[in-house]
């Protein structure tokens, strides 16, 4: 059914690891005149990736494209926050608040784009609901 469909986890971890994105970008940009602040960031993309090219070697089914994907994928919403140990101010903070700022508009659009992947993936099953009550 559609809540084991493998599209709505994989938007779901997408959604979820830019939202935790947003909410560490919001944080540096929030200590960006904090003496010694570090700033974070989390790369949840290559958690996405590393999740998906695992479970292409544990799959019995046969693929006719190396592009398919499996009926579930592993995908863990533990989202590593790492340090980015850039270089550093007077006052030994690292944050630029133009860069921070940029990183978060991206994030932003990354979101909303997944959202309206979302959308149509219900889009989608609502037709096939509805035609299958003809």
């Amino acid at each position: 059914m559609i809540i084991n469909d493998p599209v709505f986890k994989i938007l779901g971890f997408g959604l979820s690891g830019a939202y935790k994105r947003n909410e560490v970008l919001a944080q540096n940009i929030a200590n960006a005149d904090t003496p010694g602040y570090k700033s974070y960031d989390i790369n949840f993309m290559s958690e996405l990736k590393k999740a998906l090219e695992e479970d292409q070697d544990n799959i019995p089914l046969k693929r006719t494209n190396p592009l398919h994907m499996s009926d579930t994928p592993n995908l863990n919403k533990d989202f590593k926050v790492v340090k980015r140990n850039e270089g550093t101010y007077i006052n030994g903070n690292d944050v630029d608040p133009e860069r921070e700022n940029a990183m978060l508009l991206d994030n932003a659009l990354y979101y909303e784009s997944l959202l309206g992947s979302l959308s149509k993936e219900f889009t989608i099953w609502m037709n096939v609901v509805s035609e299958g009550k003809k």
